[in-house]
């Protein structure tokens, strides 16, 4: 399918209330990988994380953890859209360059 990245800006003025806004990054294909790599029994070392979805898209550097994912092919972010946050970003080679994101739900 097609998705859409934003990145999740403060568009208020100088020193007024925050009001947060989402720039569009990009907008591309993406495959839903199937494979988890969470461990089965989590230990109290290590990092418990929801995790909704994991996708991989072609490779863009500026795509972190402040963004916010929607899997259509959409330019502003609406109000009752599913959208989902990356909360993990991993930016590699597999034949080509891509990224893969880990993705929790936070709305529907």
């Amino acid at each position: 399918g097609i998705c859409s990245i934003f990145l999740e800006v403060d568009k208020s003025e100088p020193g007024g209330m925050p009001q947060i806004g989402y720039e569009m990054l990009t907008a591309g294909w993406y495959g839903l990988l199937i494979y988890e790599t969470m461990p089965k029994w989590p230990t109290s070392d290590r990092e418990e994380r929801e995790v909704s979805l994991r996708i991989r898209v072609l490779r863009d550097t500026r795509i972190n953890n402040k963004c916010t994912v929607i899997l259509q092919e959409i330019y502003e972010v609406a109000g009752d859209v599913e959208r989902y946050e990356v909360s993990r970003a991993y930016h590699g080679v597999d034949g080509e360059e891509i990224t893969d994101l880990t993705l929790r739900k936070v709305s529907a």
